[in-house]
């Protein structure tokens, strides 16, 4: 049983008479909200028993069915809940609350449409507290991760009080799940020109500026964090990420070795200092923190792929040991097919490199790098029009396609096939004028490119 009692000398009276049995002269509001204390603390089993001691007082008590639905939805028993609701909307159609826990329950069951239905529904005929009840509907789907739908109900809480600051936050957050970068720095924004000393926002913008590749950005930002808490944990580690990923690796060591008198064995951390002495070429000291991390329960594909490539660098039958070790624990680790691919790629093992490239594609095929090897390993191989094919068929899966038709252009030129490739080429760059500069860097013969001049 559950016996934090919040800050309720009410609630703190009937707990106790509950629990010694003294509930005699209890009125049905006081089993409700006896009910529904431990409906909120997660005590359902002791609700439960709450609500049959309760209703044998009050058979007939509607509000006391309500509270039994509640218990029915939050232990997953959808079917009867949904049938408990069915007889009480035909007492009394116009109870926001029936409908309400109606959409809960199809949420619940994943039935996501159903649930949009109903809550529109509501929004349609009744009236009520809409900041509260939509930011309490978001709420429910983004704890099913259906951060899309939560997001909508979000922007209509917002239109109600475009300033509440957990309504903000919760938007960012949706459109930040959602891979929309700008939406949510511009969210996270407006909640600092409401309070600027959150350094968890100030936080956060680092990361997504980091996200966009505006590292700039990212160290204003985490300075900003900084200035409210110097030894900000999380924010040393992600600024000295951005070191890294810039080339500053001296700046990141230094930040590492501040956060090391915080939590030196971190495996974030040790990953961090693997990867700055790997980029500084100090491959021994990489590869023994690099492990070191991994022996402490990193399995991050970053981590994977240094690790990876210092064992290539180091010891290249470790890295084929350290590869096999990897799928024979997980057949699913796309990032480990595609890696063991390229490992095979540079060996010029082409056959093996296109099964790990199959193995990585037929588990994530959404990634493009994943079809980009396989159509270099193919051309490779010889097989002009299997690469091409294999680059058709990335269309089916990706959402950017430009790179991929890009990619059939240098193919194309490769082989020979001008006209084919001046043909695609120039239906690219009526959308986009950076084109030749984007297939410059892809295409390996500058002379090919002087066709497009």
């Amino acid at each position: 049983m559950n016996n934090k009692y919040e800050n309720n000398s009410y609630l703190k009276k009937i707990i106790q008479k509950f629990e010694a049995s003294e509930y005699e002269k209890f009125k049905e509001e006081d089993f409700v909200n006896l009910i529904f204390f431990y409906i909120k603390n997660k005590d359902l089993n002791y609700a439960e028993k709450i609500y049959k001691i309760a209703a044998i007082q009050f058979p007939a008590s509607y509000e006391l069915k309500i509270s039994k639905i509640q218990i029915l939805i939050e232990k997953k028993q959808n079917f009867e809940a949904e049938k408990q609701i069915k007889k009480l909307l035909k007492l009394n159609y116009l109870d926001i609350r029936l409908w309400l826990f109606r959409g809960i329950n199809y949420a619940s069951m994943a039935i996501f449409n159903k649930s949009v239905k109903i809550f529109d529904f509501i929004e349609k005929e009744f009236t009520f507290d809409k900041k509260r009840v939509f930011h309490n509907i978001a709420q429910i789907f983004m704890n099913h991760l259906r951060y899309d739908i939560a997001a909508k109900y979000l922007r209509k809480a917002l239109e109600e009080d475009e300033n509440d600051v957990d309504i903000i936050l919760d938007l960012a957050f949706c459109y930040e799940k959602e891979g929309d970068y700008s939406q949510s720095i511009n969210l996270y924004l407006k909640y600092a020109s409401i309070d600027a000393f959150s350094k968890e926002v100030w936080h956060n913008l680092g990361i997504l500026y980091s996200k966009t590749g505006n590292y700039k950005k990212a160290i204003e930002a985490y300075n900003f964090a900084l200035a409210l808490e110097e030894d900000y944990y999380p924010v040393l580690i992600n600024k000295a990420n951005v070191y890294l990923k810039r080339g500053f690796y001296m700046h990141a060591l230094r930040l590492v070795k501040r956060s090391e008198k915080i939590h030196p064995e971190d495996p974030d951390l040790l990953y961090l200092k693997g990867a700055i002495f790997y980029n500084l070429k100090l491959y021994k000291k990489s590869l023994y923190y690099l492990k070191k991390s991994y022996e402490k329960g990193n399995r991050s594909a970053e981590l994977k792929k240094y690790l990876l490539d210092t064992y290539c660098k180091t010891n290249p039958q470790e890295a084929f040991k350290f590869i096999k070790n990897i799928l024979s624990k997980d057949r699913t680790d796309h990032k480990m097919w595609f890696y063991a691919a390229k490992y095979f790629e540079k060996r010029n093992n082409f056959d093996k490199s296109l099964i790990a490239l199959k193995k990585a594609i037929k588990n994530f095929p959404y990634d493009k790098d994943y079809w980009l090897l396989t159509a270099d390993v193919l051309l490779n191989s010889g097989k002009i029009d299997a690469s091409i094919k294999n680059l058709l068929l990335a269309k089916l899966f990706l959402k950017e396609n430009e790179i991929i038709y890009l990619k059939i252009v240098s193919i194309l030129l490769i082989s020979g096939k001008i006209n084919k490739a001046k043909k695609i080429f120039n239906e690219i760059i009526k959308k986009d004028k950076k084109a030749f500069d984007k297939l410059a860097k892809i295409h390996p013969e500058q002379k090919h490119l002087n066709i497009f001049k």
